[in-house]
């Protein structure tokens, strides 16, 4: 019976995505976030530069992604792609950001949990792979 209740809870939470057509929101309190737009310490994380067309960066980032486990792109726009990933162990969900700043040539980036307070550097961990990959990308 607490397995079941356990489980249950792992798909609950919603998404704080950002507001249609504007920036990316800023991480809340807790430790569970990263963002491009934060400067606290613990919530800052240098956005992705690129060099050449925001469509072939977009492209380039989408390739990225396709090759991580338990990732899955769920939208994409001009100027922002959106997917979410997926905890191995409990299945818990992670909201993933991308905004594309052309005109300064940035991915702004953005990763934070759905529910939990700490999640132990996960989402910067996947937003550092996430850049490192993209920089080693041809």
């Amino acid at each position: 019976m607490s397995l079941a209740l356990l489980s249950a809870g792992c798909g609950l939470g919603t998404a704080n995505l950002r507001p249609a057509d504007s920036a990316l929101q800023r991480c809340d309190s807790g430790p569970h976030c990263v963002s491009s737009r934060n400067r606290e310490a613990h919530h800052a994380i240098e956005p992705i530069h690129y060099r050449g067309a925001t469509d072939a960066a977009r492209r380039q980032l989408l390739a990225v992604l396709a090759t991580l486990p338990d990732i899955e792109v769920i939208e994409t726009r001009d100027d922002y792609v959106y997917a979410q990933a997926v905890t191995r162990w409990m299945r818990f969900v992670d909201d993933l950001e991308f905004r594309f700043v052309p005109d300064t040539r940035l991915i702004e980036l953005r990763s934070s949990s759905r529910i939990g307070y700490y999640d132990f550097q996960v989402n910067r961990r996947r937003l550092e792979e996430i850049r490192r990959r993209f920089a080693e990308a041809p």
